[in-house]
């Protein structure tokens, strides 16, 4: 079992007012399973260049940036395991983290 945590964060929203909509999830999977994370906000007059929302993922002593709005940061974008999406509805957001599966790796 691969063991990770994975923190839906928005940067520079000092002063912003940011609702967190989802609650929180403990996924356990086991390798090669797929799973699909979900972050729901609302905010007023939200912009995603001036305040993004970005997925972290934290295992054991490594906390690494996964995203920049809708881009895979390294080694992330690399590994064709993972998928970020935006939808904006309104006032109401949503950032979802896509991770394929496979049987042969488990490191992220």
């Amino acid at each position: 079992m691969c063991a990770c945590v994975c923190v839906c964060v928005c940067c520079g929203c000092a002063g912003l007012f940011v609702a967190l909509i989802s609650e929180g999830h403990v996924y356990v999977v086991e390798p090669g399973d797929t799973v699909s994370l979900e972050c729901n906000f609302h905010a007023d007059q939200y912009d995603l260049f001036e305040y993004p929302v970005l997925w972290r993922k934290r295992q054991h002593l490594e906390d690494s940036q996964v995203n920049v709005m809708g881009t895979l940061m390294e080694p992330f974008s690399h590994r064709n395991r993972f998928e970020v999406t935006f939808d904006a509805f309104d006032s109401r957001y949503r950032l979802m983290l896509h991770i394929y599966g496979r049987l042969d790796q488990c490191s992220h």
